[in-house]
């Protein structure tokens, strides 16, 4: 599952300090200038350090998101974060990761509206950063250069949500991408609705390819690609395995909610980008990164409690 070795963006990698993914968005700046090296992959979207696209981009998603609920999280946003938010949103797109972006963007807008919710705290509480002069401005500012830049920027966004395809649609684009690897999934849930076909295994396990270790013959990998983890996941697990991801996730997110909405908006970012790049469960590659990333936000001190009892 998942696209791309993602091991050089996994390093120190967390919620609480994002450092070594900053580092390694700027160390691939040098590379839009190098189209042979920065564009490898498919010569058309940015891969920065990493060796894939569909790695990079919802690398850059996390990285943003984690800015952006900073932002939103702190009285006076920094105007370091400020720009690294708008850096993240150019490189995203960049990259031609469609669903990171959209998963990035929706992250952000989903978390101020439902993590107060979560929660179970007031807006005022929850997210200070929306009180700032300084945020509010830069949003001003923003609105007014997407205004008067309207039709660049729609025949730029139309661009990279349709890439080279002739959708017209957001819906039109998914089945065009997702399409086949869907319905490959549904055959297999209408025949094992309960149970599944068994976790990790691809939708036509005969045409799965095994690597093995030289020596012993020991299977290392076998790359599985589905598309949509939520539908994968009802495919491999059936109806009662998915029940039990799906509670799990609900927890995780109440979790996440009152450690703070910077890690509230990075779970629902990892569950939106896996609704078009099944990775989450991909330890070997892109999987590691987000839950690391899930485990910190999970794990630490509860931010809206520490902030109750200071209030």
């Amino acid at each position: 599952m998942g696209c791309g070795n993602a091991n050089a963006a996994i390093c120190l990698a967390s919620v609480g300090d994002c450092a070594t993914l900053v580092w390694l968005l700027l160390l691939s700046l040098p590379l839009l200038a190098i189209p042979g090296i920065g564009y490898l992959r498919n010569g058309t979207g940015f891969q920065g350090l990493l060796n894939h696209p569909q790695a990079f981009g919802p690398t850059v998603a996390l990285v943003g998101v984690l800015v952006g609920g900073r932002i939103l999280s702190e009285r006076k946003p920094a105007w370091r974060d400020i720009a690294l938010l708008g850096l993240c949103l150019v490189l995203v797109v960049l990259s031609e990761a469609r669903t990171a972006g959209v998963a990035m963007v929706l992250g952000l807008l989903s978390s101020t509206l439902l993590s107060p919710i979560f929660a179970g705290v007031s807006r005022r509480l929850m997210l200070p950063g929306l009180r700032s002069r300084r945020f509010q401005a830069v949003a001003l500012l923003t609105v007014a250069g997407v205004i008067m830049a309207g039709p660049l920027l729609a025949g730029k966004l139309s661009t990279y949500l349709f890439k080279r395809s002739e959708s017209t649609s957001l819906i039109a684009a998914a089945d065009a991408s997702r399409g086949v690897l869907i319905q490959k999934m549904f055959v297999n849930i209408q025949k094992n609705p309960l149970t599944g076909i068994g976790f990790g295994v691809a939708s036509e396990p005969a045409y799965m390819e095994v690597e093995r270790d030289p020596v012993m013959g020991l299977p290392l990998s076998a790359p599985v690609e589905k598309g949509v983890m939520p539908v994968a996941v009802l495919e491999e697990l059936g109806i009662f395995g998915a029940g039990a991801v799906l509670s799990w996730l609900l927890v995780v997110l109440r979790r996440g909610a009152r450690s703070g909405v910077r890690q509230f908006a990075v779970l629902i970012t990892l569950v939106l980008v896996n609704f078009g790049e099944s990775m989450f469960f991909s330890v070997g590659g892109m999987g590691m990164l987000l839950l690391i990333l899930l485990a910190g936000a999970v794990t630490g001190e509860h931010q809206m409690a520490r902030q109750e009892t200071h209030a």
